[in-house]
């Protein structure tokens, strides 16, 4: 292989010149000792990116194949492509506005981007950042609400091979990066880079306006909710663990008889209210007893055919507490995706809600820690 001259790659002539910054090398042979603050003509110098401190070593092989090839590949070359990363990051609030190219954040998005690319395709993704399709594409198939694979969304449009990684996948937007896991959710920040929006200082996704709320599969929908009420519907109930014999899921036989018929006469709505952790009566429920929601459900154990109902009070319930946005979207690792609108859910009883969901493959499932419920996917 023919390597071209550092003179050829920098595109001028580095006598008594200060390559810069972005390059991170320099190189003495000319001048005097005085000037370079070096002992032979064979030193080589660069200005550590972290410490902006000049280091000099000598021209061994270690020190090219570990330092002066890199920096001349990664930097010397694609230094604007770098720099275009960077501002597209800052621009969506992903970066700190004081990050350089040498930013690990910056770093971890720019090889992503080459790995799904090639180096010399990198330029054609750059020059995506500014363009509104792939935005357009994804609010498109959210306001479709059946379920799609998003990294197949990229690829299409771009002409990439773009696939989950999870360095990328939890990489904390700006402001975020020293705070404690939960600050930002999984996707938030990269999600805000690929599809030209922003991480919004309260939200989770801004894409043109229209707020995006992410959720990764098995995400809580529930806050405030009163754990000791969703723990007590549970103990109503043959834990799940048991044996088959014992009818899990079914009302537990050693409640006695009373205790038994009080449930089962109990209107369903009521019965929400007082088992949802929410506190809410939902409405819909004025004619139904428990006992006509078990023989209606009957294909389902009693207390799976409660779930959906829990879960949908829970997440309404939720809406009132948190900012607003127009779609709530539930992803898993390997890129499946399906939403549906707020609106939906605050403008209908927890019955429609739960059909307008297992419509796009969602449902719910208790938290096995018991503190409350949260979002499934479907496979």
């Amino acid at each position: 292989m023919k390597y071209k001259s550092l003179q050829q790659v920098y595109g001028e002539s580095v006598r008594g010149k200060e390559v810069p910054d972005h390059k991170h090398l320099h190189v003495y042979g000319e001048g005097s000792h005085e000037d370079h603050n070096i002992a032979a003509r064979n030193d080589v110098g660069y200005r550590d990116p972290e410490t902006d401190q000049w280091v000099f070593d000598r021209t061994s092989k270690g020190f090219i194949n570990k330092i002066l090839k890199p920096n001349v590949e990664k930097y010397g070359e694609s230094a604007s492509y770098i720099k275009r990363v960077l501002a597209h990051g800052k621009t969506a609030n992903v970066f700190e506005p004081s990050d350089t190219i040498d930013n690990d954040r910056v770093k971890r998005v720019y090889s992503y981007l080459v790995d799904g690319v090639g180096r010399n395709q990198i330029k054609s993704i750059v020059s995506e950042f500014p363009k509104p399709n792939l935005q357009k594409a994804l609010l498109s198939k959210l306001e479709e609400g059946s379920k799609f694979n998003i990294y197949n969304l990229i690829n299409q449009i771009l002409k990439t091979n773009y696939v989950y990684n999870d360095e990328i996948m939890y990489m904390s937007p700006a402001g975020e990066e020293k705070k404690q896991r939960g600050a930002a959710g999984p996707g938030e920040a990269i999600f805000a880079f690929l599809f030209n929006g922003k991480k919004p200082v309260v939200g989770d996704l801004d894409l043109g306006g229209v707020g995006v709320e992410l959720k990764k599969d098995e995400g809580r929908i529930g806050k405030g909710i009163n754990t000791s009420d969703i723990k007590s519907m549970a103990a109503l109930f043959v834990g799940r663990g048991a044996a088959r014999a014992k009818g899990p899921g079914s009302l537990r036989p050693d409640l006695g008889e009373e205790e038994t018929k009080r449930i089962l006469e109990m209107n369903l709505g009521d019965f929400l209210q007082k088992y949802s952790g929410t506190g809410i009566k939902p409405a819909g429920f004025e004619n139904t007893t428990v006992g006509d929601w078990f023989n209606e459900n009957s294909e389902k154990s009693n207390y799976n055919s409660l779930i959906p109902l829990v879960g949908a009070l829970q997440m309404k319930d939720y809406f009132t507490k948190i900012d607003k946005f127009t779609y709530l979207a539930i992803y898993r690792n390997a890129g499946d995706m399906a939403a549906f609108k707020r609106s939906f859910v605050e403008d209908n009883q927890i019955k429609e809600i739960v059909n307008h969901l297992k419509s796009r493959g969602i449902t719910f499932a208790p938290n096995n820690d018991g503190n409350g419920y949260h979002l499934i996917l479907k496979k």
